[in-house]
């Protein structure tokens, strides 16, 4: 079945409000200008929240502002700059996907439109509503033959469309619930990296903290392999304000005590015997952080031969080693995993691949590859006393199936895909 794709724009393909940016712009030099924006957002907040009708706000916060052609143009300028960064980090979906995808928001296809020809969408799939102007250019309302300019709008321009397939609904406020809720939609996604409205959440279908994990639920092939927002951290440490500040800042979910078992990185004081009972209990660990100045080798064989690589030093050391590691499989510094440097992947999948230190296994790996007739575009693997750590870069397409049995390959510890 086709899939098609409604996205808000306001608060969802950018990070704020067209109109409260407006705002700033319009209300430089009023001295009320706090007072003003201030209302504007309150209202705002109310339509997204469905507790005001969505003409009844936007008619309201119009009236509050003395806009003009020049505010218009330095809006759009402001907005290039507030792409959400999950949707800016995925402009192949959009290229890819530009003809099933409709841009349909209550904001202005005046801000709309410029932001999103850079993603090669089309034109004809974007709705919103239009500014009216006078002979001067200054702003005096809005075309009000424009469903959208009235309630229920988003709910008519999508029935509207007539689209034949599974819509797929993605937006941060109330109105974007409605398409689904009358029917116009299958699925109803609350789009949460800009803004949590619990009115909103909990009616959606599912919360995407960021595009990514959209994607992912979606099985459509985004920029990261994994969604960061899935990546969980347990810090039961007590310097850990710097750690949480660079975990948070990643996009990792930083999990307490009672959800432990879940974590896949950990950040511990030391490694002594009750620290080493609990990491046993994670199943899900595949990173350890110790805040320990020390060149010993603790008893890392038990980390070691699960394939979860230790990293040690200050917290800040720590998180950035860790973080490196997550994203490009760089291991330096690590007491226990064979040591590799490594940039930033590019336009290549990386494959990841632990095992014991056994001979043969570079060969099986490249049997399996050639088998898939994959591109190789470099191989690295080093080993130590125990293990040994393969890295391989890919060309982007090849048979998943490849995957599956090099998960396989005996004496296989762990294995995992970069994009």
């Amino acid at each position: 079945m086709i899939k098609y794709f409604i996205i808000d724009f306001d608060s969802t393909f950018v990070q704020s409000e067209g109109l409260e940016e407006l705002a700033s712009v319009a209300l430089a030099n009023n001295p009320n200008r706090k007072k003003i924006i201030n209302q504007i957002k309150k209202i705002t907040n109310l339509g997204m929240e469905g507790r005001i009708s969505f003409d009844r706000s936007l008619a309201t916060r119009l009236k509050l502002l003395h806009g003009n052609k020049l505010h218009i143009y330095k809006v759009v300028e402001i907005l290039r700059g507030k792409i959400s960064p999950s949707i800016k980090r995925n402009r192949q979906f959009f290229r890819q996907y530009k003809e099933n995808i409709y841009i349909i928001s209550g904001g202005f296809k005046e801000f709309i439109l410029p932001i999103v020809k850079p993603f090669s969408l089309n034109p004809d799939n974007v709705f919103a509503n239009s500014f009216r102007l006078d002979k001067f250019g200054k702003i005096t309302g809005l075309d009000k033959n424009n469903p959208l300019s009235k309630k229920d709008g988003k709910v008519k321009t999508v029935i509207k469309l007539g689209l034949r397939g599974e819509v797929i609904v993605v937006g941060d406020g109330f109105t974007d619930y409605q398409i689904k809720a009358m029917g116009a939609a299958k699925h109803f996604v609350a789009f949460t990296e800009n803004i949590r409205r619990e009115a909103v959440v909990k009616n959606a279908d599912h919360e995407a903290p960021n595009f990514d994990e959209f994607l992912f639920v979606n099985r459509i092939p985004s920029s990261l392999s994994y969604p960061k927002n899935r990546i969980k951290a347990h810090l039961p440490v007590t310097n850990k304000a710097n750690i949480e500040k660079l975990f948070t800042r990643e996009g990792y979910a930083l999990i307490g005590e009672k959800t432990a078992h879940q974590t896949q990185i950990a950040v511990v004081n030391n490694l002594s015997t009750r620290t080493r009972q609990r990491l046993i209990k994670m199943p899900r660990l595949n990173t350890v952080g110790i805040l320990a100045d020390s060149d010993k080798k603790f008893y890392l064989d038990f980390l070691t031969l699960r394939g979860i690589a230790v990293f040690q030093g200050s917290d800040k050391e720590i998180s950035k080693k860790i973080i490196s590691y997550i994203n490009s499989g760089d291991t330096q510094g690590s007491p226990n995993i064979p040591n590799i440097r490594f940039s930033k992947k590019k336009k290549h999948h990386r494959l990841l691949h632990l095992h014991k230190n056994v001979p043969g296994i570079l060969a099986n790996l490249n049997g399996v590859m050639a088998k898939y007739k994959l591109n190789i575009l470099s191989q690295y693997l080093k080993t130590n006393a125990k293990i040994g750590y393969a890295i391989t870069d890919v060309n982007k397409k090849y048979d998943q199936k490849v995957l599956q049995e090099l998960r396989k390959i005996p004496d296989t510890i762990r294995f995992r895909v970069l994009y």
